[in-house]
């Protein structure tokens, strides 16, 4: 009814009606509204300015898709025609009507021809041809490839009465379609279109079976196995260009450097190949400009190198990673689609969270990266999957001001309170990384979203300060106070190592810092013992993001990556100041902080030590643009269809 009011109503009228906090919000407001009528606010929210004259420039002109009066003529029309009809798109869509229409109980044959055959190869390998000597270590650790042929026999037993093709118990599932369509967003086939193929036959079934089984004579059946789903994974990259961009979001922190690889290519190719047919558009950016000459520096870093050798492979892998940023820029266009990146990056952080916290309290943590005479009291550092406590922490503080902008943005309260579950886990398992570089980055990104969020958000946390503070006592103990108040702390053997190794770097780029000496460790390692001081000579890097880049590609790519910094921060502060949408402001403060908050801690990291982290960097970049855009287009068609 009308007349009632609840009790969320009733406290709202009681402190808006409060003079103490009416006089605080009002003089915060008027704060607010000084800065955005100042000089530096009018600096750093001139990016759409610049846009504007960006996207009527020749080179917008140049990359615009020209429209034909008659497409068929065209040669990219008939390029795709004939990719179209070509034995690889044949052989792929047999491959895929082929198990999407096979019978469980046919997969069940394979499955167990596969399971037993492997079983064989295994035991004739070690004990009829003895390629190795027979021990009792030995019998053990057969047992482990084995036990994957026996979960084979297993599975397939379970399934071998089940005559439903594959792809109607997709569609039956519920996990399933949860994951393949509402996260991956394929699209979803209909009854009519799978009914018209056959799958596999049941002698094809024991085929196969048989020569994967016969691999295991090379191969263990696990590593079978993983090749498999990796196969099938990137054949569905290469139908969806959105799926590569979902899976690498999950699959980022688990699986090896070179599995990422083929699956950003797998992308890479997938989304070429649907804009030159016409089925994806690319939007050019004055920001994408940047990221182009940034990542010229990076190609010249591997040329132009004292190891080209070791050189080139890592700036290969450097660049292939930094295309990331532009897929996921044209390619998360939907708010659906960004809902399924946040669905793919919470379930990816909370299972990072979980097996590092899993780690610290069964004691499987390690003490290398810690001053274990200063710090007596912390029994060591998780490290998850990433195995540094450091590059944990780097990932961490790029997703928690994400995950907790999509918590207060949230509609109801199932989502709430998953994305909030999420972010206490990746807040404690922060704490436990012990990594003062990613408490400092968290903490300049917790006061940067309480500024952007809003004013009477800001207003808010002052009042709740005390409340705050309070909770800060239970949750602050001895170990974490002592970890803060050595920051600085020559006496701590980390930081006087740190510091060490700039003092040597800075005379390093005395010389070197025009040209840059190449990147990867083997480069700096030939360079930089020649002006390391006080034993420093055997460090891997800078640990420093900016004098890393000094040292690689010299100091025009540090003042490259510095403008495309600074054009971004002021792309997302345009956006913020000009937008009414509480929902759309929230997820780009919260997109910007993760960004800011990693780029803090490049003061005292080397923050791309670690490729995942640097592929994760680019990818979180352009989802924080796609955020922008989303938005934008679905104000123009309100606007047109309103």
């Amino acid at each position: 009814m009308a007349g009632k009011r609840g009790p969320t109503q009733v406290i709202k009228n009681f402190f808006a009606k409060s003079l103490i906090i009416t006089l605080i919000c009002t003089f915060i407001g008027a704060v607010y509204r000084k800065i955005s009528a100042s000089l530096i606010s009018f600096i750093f929210t001139s990016y759409d300015k610049i846009a504007i004259w960006f996207a009527s420039s020749k080179i917008v002109n140049f990359c615009k898709p020209k429209i034909q009066p008659e497409p068929k003529k065209t040669l990219s029309f008939k390029i795709s025609r004939l990719y179209e009809q070509s034995i690889f798109c044949l052989v792929l869509d047999k491959i895929k009507w082929s198990i999407l229409a096979c019978q469980l109980n046919i997969s069940a044959l394979f499955g167990l021809t596969f399971g037993f055959s492997s079983a064989l190869m295994l035991i004739l390998k070690y004990f009829a041809f003895r390629l190795t000597q027979i021990t009792w270590d030995g019998i053990i650790n057969l047992i482990n490839p084995l036990m994957t042929s026996f979960c084979l026999v297993v599975i397939s037993l379970l399934l071998i009465f089940i005559k439903k093709p594959f792809i109607e118990v997709i569609n039956e599932s519920v996990i399933l379609n949860g994951i393949l369509f509402d996260v991956m967003r394929l699209r979803k086939i209909p009854r009519a279109e799978y009914e018209k193929h056959t799958g596999m036959n049941a002698g094809v079934a024991v085929i196969l079976g048989i020569l994967f089984g016969g691999l295991s004579f090379f191969f263990v059946p696990s590593q079978i196995v993983a090749s498999a789903c990796a196969a099938a994974a990137i054949i569905l990259v290469l139908c969806s260009p959105e799926a590569g961009v979902t899976l690498i979001i999950f699959a980022l922190p688990f699986v090896p450097t070179m599995w990422l690889v083929c699956l950003v290519c797998a992308t890479v190719l997938s989304f070429a190949v649907k804009c030159y047919r016409r089925k994806r558009v690319i939007r050019v950016e004055g920001i994408d400009i940047l990221v182009s000459v940034f990542s010229v520096f990076l190609a010249a870093g591997g040329v132009i190198s004292a190891d080209v050798s070791s050189s080139v492979p890592k700036m290969l892998v450097y660049v292939c990673f930094i295309f990331m940023y532009f897929i996921v820029k044209n390619t998360v266009r939907t708010a659906a689609l960004l809902r399924s990146c946040a669905s793919s990056l919470c379930a990816s952080a909370a299972l990072v969270a979980a097996i590092g916290i899993f780690q610290y309290f069964i004691g499987d943590v390690s003490t290398v990266w810690q001053d274990t005479s200063m710090f007596s009291g912390i029994p060591g550092r998780a490290v998850s999957s990433f195995g540094n406590p450091n590059v944990l922490g780097e990932y961490l503080i790029l997703v928690l001001p994400v995950i907790f902008a999509f918590f207060i943005t949230a509609k109801n309260i199932k989502e709430k309170g998953a994305y909030f579950f999420v972010f206490m886990l990746c807040s404690c398992c922060l704490i436990f990384t012990w990594s003062r570089g990613a408490w400092l980055g968290f903490t300049f990104a917790v006061i940067l979203f309480i500024l952007f969020k809003s004013h009477k958000f800001f207003a808010g946390i002052i009042l709740l300060f005390p409340a705050i503070a309070l909770g800060a006592t239970f949750i602050f103990n001895q170990n974490i106070i002592d970890r803060i108040l050595s920051i600085g702390n020559t006496a701590d053997s980390s930081t006087m190592y740190r510091l060490n190794i700039w003092r040597g770097v800075l005379k390093m780029f005395s010389e070197k810092g025009m040209l840059g000496i190449g990147i990867g460790e083997e480069a700096f390692g030939s360079v930089f013992p020649k002006y390391a001081v006080a034993g420093t000579a055997a460090a891997p890097h800078t640990h420093s993001l900016y004098l890393q880049i000094i040292s690689e590609m010299s100091i025009f790519a540090l003042v490259a990556f510095i403008v495309l910094c600074l054009a971004f921060f002021s792309h997302n502060f345009a956006y913020i100041h000009r937008t009414a949408n509480a929902k759309d402001r929230t997820l780009a403060v919260g997109f910007m902080c993760g960004i800011a908050a990693f780029l803090v801690q490049g003061f005292t990291d080397y923050v791309w030590y670690n490729y995942k982290i640097y592929l994760f960097f680019w990818i979180m970049l352009g989802l924080s643009l796609a955020v922008m855009y989303i938005s934008d287009d679905e104000r123009r068609r309100k606007f047109l269809y309103s």
